[in-house]
């Protein structure tokens, strides 16, 4: 009886670890107003990306990737969604709530969080294209939060929607790379290869 007793407590604490692994959290994010790099007021249906920075807790560029994407090395995409200003009235803003965010697949509690917005790229994409501009912005205490917590508020609320940021906080001035700027390591193999071949036709160009 014992035994069967220590048996069911430890199918109990596994399987209170495995909901802890799998917890959920809600975030509520809010932003205005966001422009492009001209400072246009950004177009409904265009993307917004919550970001985490991972285990690492560094946000990786998209300045020099090989191929663009929303995210880069071990961060994560926590939410993309669409712009969508009629639910904060005002153009260029938004309002979402992220309900049921899983805390899996190397997303965890306190990791530091970002947003960035793509004025060019639509929200259906599955990545930005080459060269588009984008914008990112986070406050210090932008956490995940943590198992349990309630849901947490994320702002960031310009001059221009009565904020207390300065409009240009607001503006996509960054660039996604041009793709193929870093050669894969085919690339480079291919590239090494032609020149050994190379290196081989002159040699012997030399000695005859």
């Amino acid at each position: 009886m014992k035994k069967i007793i220590q048996l069911s407590a430890s199918c109990l604490l596994a399987a209170l670890l495995a909901t802890k692994a799998h917890a959920a959290v809600s975030i509520d994010l809010a932003a205005g107003v966001l422009t492009d790099s001209g400072n246009s007021v950004m177009q409904d249906l265009r993307a917004i990306v919550l970001v985490s920075a991972g285990s690492d807790g560094v946000f990786d560029s998209l300045s020099n990737l090989s191929t663009p994407a929303f995210v880069h090395g071990d961060d994560i995409v926590v939410a993309k969604f669409a712009l969508d200003h009629t639910t904060a009235g005002l153009n260029g803003a938004f309002t979402q709530s992220l309900t049921s965010i899983s805390l899996t697949g190397g997303l965890a509690s306190n990791q530091l969080l970002k947003m960035r917005w793509f004025p060019t790229t639509l929200a259906s994409a599955s990545a930005p294209i080459s060269g588009a501009s984008y914008g990112e912005f986070r406050a210090s205490d932008w956490l995940v939060p943590a198992d349990g917590a309630l849901t947490v508020s994320l702002e960031m609320v310009t001059l221009a929607a009565a904020g207390e940021l300065d409009n240009s906080v607001g503006q996509a001035n960054l660039t996604v790379a041009n793709g193929g700027t870093i050669p894969e390591p085919s690339t480079y193999a291919l590239l090494g290869g032609l020149l050994v071949l190379g290196l081989a036709g002159w040699r012997r160009r030399i000695c005859n």
